[in-house]
């Protein structure tokens, strides 16, 4: 492989050999210029041909877990005209919610709960979880 079409990346993993030693080799391609397998250390090897690149595998990462808002900005912004609506009866305020299969309930601290039917909506709450306002990121003035 050329030096100047070396294409490594942090993350890629090269397989190599000495050009003088026997035996292949596979580094990780590290972000630190001080790590042996550096971009750097290996554009320096190839520029003195003390290496020669048998490959190099870029991986593909794929995600297997990633936090998720638990609303969406349509979601707020549907919560919180709704507890203002409620909060104006004068039951008192509303210090959680809670969601369940077809219903979100919000919890007034009175003891009083309102529901709403909710369709497909919310689907990043659990279940029968008790949220605060500051949870769902709902502050309601």
């Amino acid at each position: 492989m050329e030096n100047e079409k070396l294409d490594l990346q942090v993350g890629d993993r090269v397989t190599y050999r000495f050009i003088d030693k026997d035996g292949i080799f596979t580094e990780i391609v590290s972000s630190s210029n001080l790590s042996l397998a550096s971009i750097h250390w290996f554009k320096e090897l190839l520029e003195d041909k003390e290496i020669e690149i048998i490959k190099i595998e870029r991986p593909h990462y794929e995600v297997v877990e990633e936090m998720k808002e638990l609303l969406t900005e349509d979601e707020k912004e549907f919560l919180k005209q709704y507890i203002k609506i409620i909060e104006n009866l004068d039951n008192g305020k509303v210090d959680g919610i809670r969601r369940s299969e077809e219903n979100i309930y919000l919890l007034l601290e009175t003891g009083i709960n309102y529901h709403i039917e909710i369709g497909i909506k919310f689907g990043n709450m659990k279940l029968d979880n008790k949220y605060t306002l500051e949870e769902l990121g709902l502050e309601v003035n």
